[in-house]
This record gives structure tokens, C-alpha cells and sequence, in this order.
């Protein structure tokens, strides 16, 4: 009974989050560094939604999830787009903003009037999260409206995830997000550094570059570098922070 009762009072307070979200009509976001990993120099960063009092409430994963139970992942979906690309004015000079964007919800009115309210999109990667399968006919229209005001394509997750080569080759993504697990202890694990090679040989032939997401250590950013992987992010690299600086 104590099981059931908190979860049901997890369930409570994430509606309670999302309500709140859509009420105040915005959403916070912090930024992580995206970091060139053989010169150690920042090119971008990613813009991560916050929720609850100082960004310190539940995980965004849950928010949206919920909200996606709920029915109101696009409206939620928007915001986030909204608040990433209202901070676009403080990017520092030569930086791209990623910017994420479920899949199911990207050609959603409600996304793409978020999108359409802020002009040309150059500098900013548009990164298709990996909540739900998608089909490449399904966001053709969308993708090519984006490419057309400047923005480019990320995929996320990849080596775990929905994404089928087939997919990869059509969309024609500008990165491929390595997926965290991969990274971990890559320098002490022989078969997940093959499998990041196979993956940059992917990306090679696609025009993609790779970008290997949580990197914690030293030794991973090392061994990841000697791999050719040319782009990483996670806690060793930079922090999220609520400003570019």
C-alpha cells in the first residue's frame, strides 16, 4: 500500500509540474558546452529544459513523459523550444545552439509555430530526441522547412535508441549523438571503442560528425580523441549552466 501510495503521489506532483509549466507559459534551461575535443574549445552548446522553483525540480525526461500521457507534449514541447531559442541573442560569436525536439512532436502546429516566431534558425541544430519511433516520410516536410531557415539536424542516442540506418541515410542528420552508454569507461572497454569507430565511420559517410555525450573523464575524453571522434560533452567538459559563460 506504501508502494502504491507514492507512486501515485509522484504522479500527482509531475502533473502538478506540467500544469505549472503550461500555466506560467514558460520553461526554464540551462546550457551545457559542447566542446571540439582535440583543441578542448567550445563550438555550441545544448540547451537542456529546467523545471520547478531555481531549475531544481524533477527530471525533464519524467515531465515529459507525463506530459505525454496527458496529451499535451506538443504545448509543453513548444515551450522548451521557445525558451531555448529566446536566448539565442547571448550565443557567443562562432557557437551553435542544439536544441531538442521529440520527433513526434515536431511537426506539430505547436512546435512549428514556436519555431516559425523566431526567423532564421542558423547556428541552431535541431536534435531529434529519442522518446518514440519516427519514420522519415513522417517529418520530411518538417525537416525541410527547418533546413530552409538555416537550421541543421542532430540525431540522439545513437547505438541504442529507434534509429535503423535507413533512417540515418535519408535524414542526412549534420551530427550523430553518441549515446551516453557507449561512452562510459570507453577507454577501459576494447569492444565499446569498435563500436564508437563503427559508428564514426557512419557518420563519415553520411557528412555527420559524431558528438559522444557524457563524458565524465579524462581518461574518455582521451581515448575518444585518439578514436577520431571530433565533438564530446558531459560533466568533465562543462557543466550545465543558466548562461553561455
Amino acid at each position: 500500500m506504501q508502494s502504491g501510495g507514492s507512486f501515485t503521489d509522484a504522479t500527482t506532483y509531475l502533473d502538478g509540474v506540467v500544469d505549472a509549466a503550461l500555466s506560467d507559459g514558460e520553461i526554464g534551461c540551462v546550457f551545457q558546452p559542447i566542446v571540439e575535443l582535440a583543441s578542448e574549445r567550445v563550438v555550441g552548446f545544448e540547451a537542456l529544459a529546467r523545471f520547478g522553483p531555481d531549475r531544481q525540480g524533477p527530471a525533464p525526461d519524467l515531465v515529459f513523459a507525463v506530459a505525454r500521457e496527458l496529451g499535451v507534449a506538443d504545448e509543453l514541447q513548444a515551450l522548451a523550444v521557445d525558451g531555448a531559442l529566446s536566448a539565442r541573442d547571448g550565443l557567443p560569436s562562432g557557437c551553435f545552439l542544439s536544441v531538442n525536439v521529440g520527433p513526434e512532436c515536431l511537426a506539430g502546429e505547436r512546435v512549428q509555430e514556436a519555431l516559425a516566431r523566431h526567423g532564421r534558425l542558423d547556428r541552431v541544430i535541431v536534435e531529434l530526441t529519442e522518446h518514440s519511433p519516427w519514420q522519415w516520410n513522417d517529418l520530411r516536410p518538417a525537416i525541410t522547412g527547418l533546413r530552409r531557415l538555416g537550421a541543421q539536424v542532430a540525431v540522439d542516442d545513437m547505438g541504442t535508441g529507434y534509429h535503423g540506418l535507413r533512417q540515418i541515410l535519408d535524414l542526412q542528420p549534420s551530427i550523430l549523438r553518441l549515446d551516453p552508454s557507449l561512452v562510459q569507461a570507453v577507454d577501459q572497454d576494447d569492444a565499446k571503442s569498435v563500436l564508437v569507430e563503427m559508428m564514426g565511420t557512419l557518420a563519415d559517410r553520411v557528412g555527420a560528425r559524431l558528438l559522444a555525450e557524457g563524458v565524465e573523464t579524462a581518461g574518455e575524453a582521451a581515448r575518444l580523441t585518439s578514436l577520431g571522434v571530433p565533438l564530446g560533452q558531459g560533466f568533465h567538459l562543462g557543466r550545465p549552466q543558466p548562461t553561455f559563460s
